[in-house]
Parts: structure tokens; sequence; C-alpha cells
């Protein structure tokens, strides 16, 4: 009796014993096939990442509109037999990556799972940075400093940010949002068609740098120890790329296009006609006077102007811009250590980025994003 129990016993041992086996088995077959998936999905992630940063970096270059077809490859170039796609938002300045594989079931064949379809997506931003997405953009976050004024008869298109208070004063008409940081005040007959937002996030300032802003296969004008800068007249029109130690100087019928970078001041006067790059006053301020206007083409959509200093100060009376007259720009301004005037019939079609902005009389800014493929310092960041 007690051998036909001890035989009961072990035959059922036997196949708890068996059992047990088989989901320890199971489990382990589960365990790598998970890890099978879980490394392609890895890998596939990162090589969307890397081809969204491409993108994004290849379609915010000056002067390209579009991406190149090589980029989708990488993901391909990094994960064999995956398949890729690239797409890129001109207007959300967003580049898309998108990529998919199949993986072997591996172990998961067993029960029937002979595949598995992996699929990864980024999203990575191109551009100057989100203090460019306004009409008119002030830094300045102190409160002791003079706040944004918008005041006159001006037009906006667009929306207005400060990291200070906004004052509004006069007839004013901005069809996007004014948002400030803290306040928004409003006098007269202004109006925000996108509403007011107050307390506002802070926005940083982006900085350039003379290396970033420096054109490649320039002419150079003088040098750091004998500034001879460079004046241009309707005789010696000059269309290129330069590095000026000194003054650059442009008047009378001057057509000038082209990049370049100025170690001193900018001076345009008279029927001046600039069009397609960027020019950069370091230690120095630019300054328009008269007709002066831009001439867009097919393959440039303006000029950017900007000031850059050396000494790490805020100092808006010499690191400025200042606009008068008729003056007609499409592209952006920029000083971020320094002050934007706009005088008189002054028409901006772009934007203004400023540590300080001084919007007097009948002035226009017309939002234009595509206006900043002309800025020579972009930046590409994963969203997503």
């Amino acid at each position: 009796m007690f051998h036909i129990r001890w035989r009961q016993q072990h035959g059922q041992a036997l196949i708890l014993m068996l059992a047990g086996l088989s989901v320890i088995i199971t489990m382990a077959a589960a365990s790598l096939t998970v890890g099978t998936v879980y490394v392609a999905k890895s890998r596939l992630q990162n090589a969307v990442d890397a081809a969204a940063l491409a993108g994004a970096q290849v379609a915010g270059s000056p002067g390209q509109s579009a991406l190149a077809p090589g980029e989708a490859q990488l993901i391909t170039q990094e994960v064999p037999g995956a398949q890729g796609h690239l797409a890129i938002e001109s207007e959300q300045r967003l580049v898309t990556a998108t990529g998919s594989i199949t993986v072997p079931g591996t172990f998961a064949s067993l029960i029937g799972i002979s595949h598995f379809t992996v699929h990864s997506k980024a999203v990575a931003a191109y551009g100057p940075g989100p203090a460019f997405n306004y009409a008119i953009f002030q830094g300045d976050p102190h409160a002791s400093d003079p706040s944004l004024s918008i005041t006159g008869s001006d037009t906006v298109t667009g929306s207005v940010h400060s990291n200070n208070d906004l004052n509004l004063t006069g007839n004013l008409n901005i069809s996007g949002s004014c948002e400030a940081s803290p306040t928004v005040t409003s006098t007269g007959n202004g109006a925000c068609t996108g509403g007011v937002i107050q307390n506002a996030p802070q926005i940083p300032m982006p900085q350039w740098t003379p290396a970033e802003a420096t054109p490649t296969n320039a002419t150079t004008y003088g040098t750091p120890s004998n500034p001879t800068g460079l004046t241009l007249t309707s005789q010696n029109d000059n269309i290129g790329n330069a590095v000026v130690y000194g003054n650059l100087t442009v008047s009378g019928g001057t057509s000038i296009s082209g990049n370049y970078l100025v170690y001193g001041n900018v001076t345009f006067s008279g029927n001046v006609v600039a069009s397609g790059g960027s020019i950069t006053a370091y230690n120095g301020s630019i300054i328009l006077n008269g007709d002066v206007s831009d001439s867009t083409t097919a393959s440039a959509t303006g000029i950017a102007l900007a000031t850059l200093n050396s000494h790490g100060l805020i100092d808006p009376s010499v690191d400025s811009i200042t606009v008068n007259g008729n003056d007609r720009v499409s592209g952006t301004l920029y000083a971020p250590d320094g002050q934007i005037t706009m005088n008189g019939n002054v028409k901006v079609t772009g934007q203004l980025v400023a540590y300080r902005d001084l919007i007097n009389g009948n002035c226009e800014v017309d939002y234009n994003p595509s206006a900043l493929i002309d800025i020579p310092v972009h930046q590409a960041i994963l969203v997503q």
C-alpha cells in the first residue's frame, strides 16, 4: 500500500515539474522575444532621432527651403531593413522623422506570432529660437527698466511679447496676442485681436557670436590694427560676402547684397537697395536713413540686420538699430544687447528682436517667418 502511494506521489511530482518547466521555458522565450523587440525599438528610435536632427539642421540652413533626399537614408543606414520617412512643416519649422522595421517573432512563433512591427517617431524644431516667433520681442526682464511701449497709429501683424511690462498707447492694431511679464496696459484705441496674456513666461534672449556670424568665402577690408572701413556708392556697388574692419557706409543709389560682418558702425542713407543676406555690426550700431529698401529674389527673402558686442553689457545707446524715414525692410532686426528704434513711416516685414524696442510714429511690422532663413545662426533640437 505504501509503495503504491509513493508511486502516485512521484508521478504527480513529475507532472508538476514538467508543467513548471514548460512555464519557465515559455517565460524565457517571452523574455528573449521582448528583449529582441526592445533592442530593435531602441536602435530604430536612435536612428529617427538622428534623422530628425539632421533634417532640421539642413532645413534651418540659410538659403535652404527643403530637405535633402538623403536625410531619410540615415534611418536605413543605421538600421538595415528599416523603412524611413522625413517630412518638413515650414510654417512651424518642424521636421518629423518616422521609421518602422519588422522583427522576427523568434520564440513567439511557438504560439503563432511570426513577427512584430516596430514603429518610432521623432520631431525636431529648427530656427534661431523662440524669441523670433513674434513680430515684436523685447527681452528686457528688469522691472526698473523701461517697459515695451508701442505708440501712435502703428499696425502689427503677428504677436508681441515683452519680458517686462507692455504699454499700448494710441490707435494701434495688433492682429496677434499681446504678452507681457507681468502686465499689459492699454490706453486709447489699442486692440489685441489675439487676446492679452498677463504674467507670460520669460523667454530667453538668444546670443550669437562673431564666429557664428562670420560669412564664408568673404573678402576682408582693413585689419584690426588698421580699420580702414568700406564706403559704397553708386559707382562701386558691392555684391558678395565681406568682413569689414571699421565702419561700413552705403549711400546713393547703391545696391548691396551678401553677408557682412562689420567691426564698427553701419550707415545706410539715400536710395539704397539691400537684399539677400545678413549684416552684423560688432561693437557698433546700424542706422537706416532715407529711402532705404530691400529687393527680394527667388533665392533671398530679404536681409537680417544685427548688432553684437564684446563687453557683455547691455548698452542700448551703442548696440542699436535705428530706422528713420520712409524705409522698407523685409527681414529680421536683431539687437540682443541693444535697442531697435523705429521712427516715422517705417515698414518691416519680418520681426523685431531686441533687448529694448521703441516704436514711434506710423510704423508697420508684419511678422514673416520666411525671413528667418536669412539669419546666419540656427539651432536644431528634439521636441518629441
